[in-house]
């Protein structure tokens, strides 16, 4: 019953997340879109690719988040966000965007980090040990782009999430 409650829980937010995230936009907007896909592998080894529509406990999602700038300037400092839903884990080395970025994730006692995160833990002699974080405690992730996105250019960020057995 559980994994059942988990996998109806992660194909609402998969719904949710993808409807209204693709959008039209006028000239001189920036068009964002959200794809989201389940990743499985052939018999051959090889990674395959369809829209997610449902997964079980276990399955991997691929999100990609688009933007594309339909203005007339060049936009820097931008951040692209992604949401890491409940019942998930995010999938540590599977992230990568179109152009360079810092990969950041939200930790709840941390904040904003970049990735690989740590913290220092304090032990029972009174010494600091710096730990990695894992990835089930990251709420969401965020890419700073390094560069700017100039006029009628696009840049994808893409992740992974793997769903809660």
């Amino acid at each position: 019953m559980k994994n059942s409650i988990t996998a109806l829980a992660v194909m609402i937010f998969v719904s949710f997340m993808l409807a209204g995230t693709s959008a039209v936009a006028a000239s001189g907007e920036v068009v964002g879109t959200m794809e989201a896909y389940l990743v499985s592998r052939s018999a051959s080894g090889q990674e395959q690719f369809s829209p997610a529509k449902r997964v079980t406990p276990g399955g991997v999602i691929e999100y990609r988040v688009t933007y594309k700038n339909e203005t007339q300037k060049s936009l820097s400092e931008f951040v692209i966000n992604g949401k890491v839903p409940t019942n998930t884990v995010f999938v540590d080395d599977q992230s990568r965007t179109t152009q360079g970025a810092v990969l950041e994730a939200d930790v709840a006692e941390l904040g904003w980090v970049s990735l690989p995160a740590f913290r220092d833990v304090k032990r029972d002699d009174g010494s600091v040990q710096r730990v990695r974080v894992a990835p089930n405690e990251y709420g969401a992730v965020r890419w700073r782009l390094k560069k700017a996105i100039d006029p009628g250019s696009q840049v994808t960020a893409i992740y992974r999430v793997s769903v809660n057995k």
